[in-house]
């Protein structure tokens, strides 16, 4: 059974590749013949070519400001032309640029970069997971027991410097960690993740962080 999505892959590379002679078949006859089918295909191919170019464009502007115009054009469309679409709008269609770009080009500010602006678009379209907040019945030895849970709408990044990328309230954003605390947020527990600080004070302020700005769930 072929699928919708298999049917929208077959459709980009149909396009990207100017498979004309598998096209022209679907296309109608125009109501006045002075404008044929191929004419009215070499068009498209331009068009769709251009829209997910855009859609790309307003996903990365900082990777494209930083490699200049022709040097992220030529990313783009080279991104383009090796990755179909599977899905039935441009939402998502650009969040793998980033992984391609890192074997696209070798320059590893522009890598990190597109890293950023990837999750970004990531976390805005992730499911929506709620805040967690503690009960006052908790006590600290059952919280220290507790699962540490990142809100599902998160991503934890390294490079270039350690950050926490976040929708909370219908915002993304961007949260500065320091090294001990990027090493917290990906331990199991809540006393695995708090023995990361270098002191009980830096623990409080972690959790009252965390708490108060959403990152748990």
């Amino acid at each position: 059974m072929i699928t919708y999505a298999n049917q929208l892959v077959a459709l980009h590379e149909a396009i990207v590749n100017r498979q004309i002679d598998q096209m022209l078949p679907l296309i109608h006859p125009a109501r006045h013949n002075s404008f044929p089918p191929a004419q009215r295909l070499a068009v498209y191919y331009e068009g769709y070519e251009a829209r997910l170019y855009d859609a790309i464009l307003t996903d990365y502007p900082q990777t494209a400001e930083y490699l200049g115009r022709q040097a992220f054009i030529d990313s783009a469309y080279a991104y383009i032309r090796a990755t179909p679409s599977p899905f039935w709008d441009l939402n998502l269609y650009s969040i793998a640029y980033a992984g391609f770009l890192k074997n696209f080009i070798s320059d590893t500010t522009a890598q990190n970069i597109a890293a950023c602006e990837s999750a970004q678009v990531e976390v805005y379209w992730l499911p929506e997971s709620e805040a967690w907040k503690p009960s006052p019945e908790i006590s600290p030895e059952i919280l220290l027991d507790m699962p540490l849970r990142l809100r599902t709408a998160s991503r934890l990044l390294a490079a270039p410097t350690p950050s926490f990328v976040l929708r909370h309230n219908g915002s993304v954003c961007i949260h500065a960690l320091e090294n001990n605390e990027y090493q917290a947020l990906q331990q199991p527990t809540f006393g695995e993740a708090l023995q990361q600080a270098v002191s009980p004070e830096q623990a409080q302020a972690w959790l009252t962080r965390w708490i108060a700005e959403g990152f748990l769930t």
